[in-house]
């Protein structure tokens, strides 16, 4: 039996307190493991030049700096899929359902951020190649909005689906 004068829990501030402790507890173990953003990048750099090659270019690679041409950028951190699957990853986890539903969410987010970043990177290159002045607004601006909406339509296709699940 409920206490009709204690409040019921607001299931959205619920799921945002959730959200934020995980992701701040997420973000504070990928700090405290820098041998994931190292590895990140090493994974990033390498399959920007493997992709480039099938594209018929030819990379240079010298350590996390990819250059194609005149146009060279350096893979740091932030230009990696890590950041934006954590941020994914909480949201999941935070939302309300089976643990099966989140494991099957989290493993189908991993390649498609990492199949995203690296049409980011790409394209930022290529931008850097062709228009050099609109680097700073694709990279900065453009890129960013659109990872934010990527994530955000993501987490709704997966709640939606976890919604109808049985």
């Amino acid at each position: 039996m409920t206490d009709p004068r204690r409040p019921h829990p607001n299931p959205a501030r619920t799921f945002v307190v959730r959200f934020a402790l995980l992701w701040g507890a997420l973000l504070s173990a990928q700090a405290f493991l820098p041998s994931i953003m190292t590895g990140a990048i090493a994974g990033t750099v390498a399959s920007t030049a493997a992709m480039l090659r099938l594209l018929g270019a030819r990379p240079e690679v010298l350590g996390d700096t990819v250059g194609v041409g005149t146009a060279t950028i350096q893979i740091v951190p932030e230009c990696t899929p890590v950041l934006a699957f954590l941020t994914l990853a909480a949201a999941i986890i935070a939302f309300p359902g089976a643990a099966r539903h989140k494991v099957l969410g989290c493993a189908a987010a991993l390649p498609i951020l990492w199949a995203y970043n690296l049409v980011r990177i790409l394209t930022t290159l290529a931008v850097l190649l062709w228009a050099p002045r609109l680097f700073d607004v694709a990279h900065s601006y453009l890129w960013q909005g659109i990872t934010i909406c990527l994530l955000v339509g993501l987490f709704v296709a997966w709640a939606g689906i976890v919604r109808r699940a049985p």
